[in-house]
């Protein structure tokens, strides 16, 4: 059968289904769970059938414009998300240790490396294992603490593992990786292309400044003019507008944070400050 008649089917069966239990009120409940699960069946086997394409994507970012977007995969991925959740509990645990927590007063600073390592080497794999243990938890972010705790054990300071997400919630730690990946993402990625951009519009303008062209209005000749004027507005506001983004950005990062984390960049270093009082 193709994939037409397999959906056709389930659908035709769905509707009968249907039909009797609006027409049969005594077995009405029975044959409702019954078209529920029919109706399972179509939905998971057309789910079967479509492969991820430009035309089956659900975003056009991830369709037709994914070709010029992939690199931002590194940020709003699936993926990337959890290696930033990840980095977030590693660094959170590395933070306790060097109030330090009296309960871990005795983990050798030396494993520290080897902790930020989970992160920095994140791979397809360790995602894999998120997602394999997540069928578990039924909960993603658990799913990456368990993640933690098992690298932990192979680490040996497994003895410690509990420690990992300690008097954390679920939105603590997303609501610090997911403004990490917006900054980062801007950083790496939005900053240098505007930058880029910029000097593209800047080198055009002068090389066509005294080139004369007919400026329109409304689609209309309108008078003479010189390239360069085309250049200036969009030059000028948009270096004027990067400064307030990186403003905009430092703002969002510390609102959509919440108690105990916080993030500070020194010296090319990425520091967790943890302001949680363990009384």
């Amino acid at each position: 059968m193709t994939q037409y008649e397999v959906e056709g089917t389930f659908i035709a069966d769905y509707a009968e289904v249907s039909y009797i239990c609006m027409t049969d009120r005594k077995n009405r409940d029975a044959k409702a769970r019954l078209g529920l699960f029919v109706f399972y069946c179509v939905i998971k086997n057309r789910k079967k059938m479509m492969e991820l394409s430009e035309l089956t994507a659900i975003s056009p970012v991830d369709g037709r414009y994914r070709s010029k977007c992939e690199v931002l995969a590194d940020y709003f991925s699936e993926f990337a998300l959890i290696r930033y959740r990840v980095m977030v509990e590693v660094e959170y645990f590395i933070a306790l240790c060097e109030l330090p927590l009296p309960q871990l007063a005795d983990v050798d600073a030396s494993a520290f490396e080897g902790l930020r390592d989970l992160y920095r080497d994140f791979s397809e794999a360790d995602a894999l294992r998120v997602k394999e243990i997540e069928k578990t938890t039924n909960h993603d972010v658990k799913a990456v603490e368990y993640l933690v705790k098992e690298k932990m054990e192979q680490l040996g300071i497994g003895a410690h593992k509990e420690f990992v997400h300690f008097g954390l919630t679920s939105q603590d730690i997303n609501n610090t990786a997911i403004p990490s990946t917006l900054r980062d993402a801007t950083n790496d990625v939005y900053y240098p292309l505007i930058e880029q951009l910029v000097a593209k519009l800047t080198a055009l303008s002068k090389e066509w400044e005294e080139i004369p062209l007919l400026a329109h209005t409304h689609g209309q000749p309108a008078l003479l003019s010189l390239p360069d004027w085309l250049f200036i507005l969009p030059i000028s506001g948009t270096k004027c507008s990067l400064p307030k983004l990186s403003v905009f950005m430092i703002w969002a990062h510390s609102v959509l944070q919440t108690v105990p984390l916080t993030f500070v960049k020194h010296s090319d270093a990425l520091y967790l400050q943890c302001f949680t009082s363990f009384g």
